[in-house]
This record gives C-alpha cells, structure tokens and sequence, in this order.
C-alpha cells in the first residue's frame, strides 16, 4: 500500500485534534475524581452505633458507615422457606422459536437457512422487599436507603413441563457501607454499597486520582489508532489530484 505524503500530513492532523480534545476531556475526569475522592476523605468514618447516633445529632455533613443492614421485617413466601431481605419469583415458560441466518459459499453464492430452538423465557415476575430495614441500631424505612439487593439463585420448581418457578432471594442481613450526610439533625442521600468496607472505598477513591486519567488516555489512543488506520484503508481519492 502506498502512503501519500498527504496522507501522513491529514493523519497528524487526526493525532493533533484528537490529543487536542483529549486534554481537556482528561483533566475533566481527573477534576470529577480529585473532587469524589476529597469528598470521601472528608467523609466521617463510623462503625458503630454510638458515634453512628452522634453524628446526626451534630450535622456532622458527609459520612461512610459501616455495618449491617438487616431487614427488620423480613419477608416470606408460602412457596419457599425461610426469611429474606428480598424475594423474587419469575415464571418461565418453555417455548420454541425459530431464528433464520445465511452461510457463503465462499464463491459469492449465499444460502439461508432456518433454525428452531427452545429456551426458557420470562413471562413475569413478582418482588417481595422489606419495609424497614436496620442499620447501627438506627431504623429505616426501606425508601429511604438506597439499595438494590444483590439476589441469589434460590429453588426452581417446576409446575408443568413446560412452566417453572424460579426463585431468587438475598439475604436478611447483609454487611456494606452506607455513604449519606446529615442536615437538620437527620440522615439524608444515604445509599448502601453491599460488601464494600471503609478501608477498601478510601483506597479505590485514592487509585482512581491516578487510574482514571490513565484508563482514559488509553481508551483514547486506541481510538485515535482505529480512525488514523481508518482513514488509511480509505481510497482517499480526493488526494490524488493534490499529489500530481
């Protein structure tokens, strides 16, 4: 393949523009990061329910909490035992469907075909949550914590051969953080992270001051690499009169 002196020239040019853009993109993310990652320095940290207590009665401002979030009143179901956070119930229906796709022959000749197959399709589900959940010794109601509880595979039962049951459940208690503030002497904007911990949450708002920029910067290239061998594949008829 022959590269035009034009060609290289245009491709500097897609390197400078796309560097151009790419800096203030860049010190945008590391800004959003910086500020994110002061925040959660600034934070108060409390682990347990005295000083969890203490802070709304001081309107301490921003916190991360760390305990169990328990649902206080746990829900249940006559299909399945026991007592859980969260519930949910899916019915599935085994159903055929048929899908059409083409081959080549390799020669310029091209043949469709069609394919039928079965899988287990949703056709609704039920969700049963808690009300009231507790934390550090403090209760919720569940509206006002942020969670979407993580479910885990349960049972399936089987109804007709062809219709099942399947259940997923999470758990009653569940260890995490929760990241809020306090004003007016009350919890507000709490939201819980299941399974993350103080040290770990400070940690990752540290790395990502440096990772993210990073991450970005080589996202970025690559990209910048796609468009400039792009336009390499490019005929680029429109420089040729330029070349004679």
């Amino acid at each position: 393949m022959e590269v035009r002196i034009r060609e290289v020239i245009f491709s500097t040019v897609i390197l400078c523009a796309m560097i151009g853009i790419g800096i203030p993109v860049s010190n945008s993310i590391l800004r959003k990061t910086t500020n994110s990652a002061m925040e959660i320095a600034s934070s108060v940290k409390v682990n347990d329910p005295e000083k969890f207590s203490y802070i709304k009665r001081t309107d301490v401002g921003g916190f991360i909490a760390e305990g169990e979030l328990i649902a206080k009143d746990s829900v249940s179901i006559p299909d399945i035992e026991g007592y859980y956070f969260s519930i949910r119930k899916a019915e599935e229906h085994y159903r055929m469907h048929v899908r059409t796709y083409t081959t080549s022959n390799g020669k310029g000749g091209v043949s469709v075909h069609t394919q039928t197959y079965w899988s287990w399709d949703e056709m609704k589900h039920w969700t049963y949550d808690a009300d009231t959940v507790q934390f550090l010794g403090c209760e919720f109601l569940r509206k006002d914590v942020q969670y979407r509880p993580y479910r885990r595979y349960k049972e399936t039962i089987k109804q007709k051969s062809n219709v099942r049951f399947v259940y997923k459940t999470a758990p009653v208690k569940t260890h995490g953080i929760i990241i809020g503030k306090t004003e007016n002497k009350e919890y507000a904007n709490m939201k819980f992270h299941e399974g993350a911990t103080i040290e770990k949450t400070v940690g990752k708002a540290e790395e990502s001051i440096n990772s993210a920029p990073v991450v970005f910067w080589v996202l970025w290239l690559m990209l910048t690499v796609l468009l400039i061998a792009g336009f390499y594949a490019l005929e680029n008829n429109w420089l040729e009169d330029n070349n004679k």
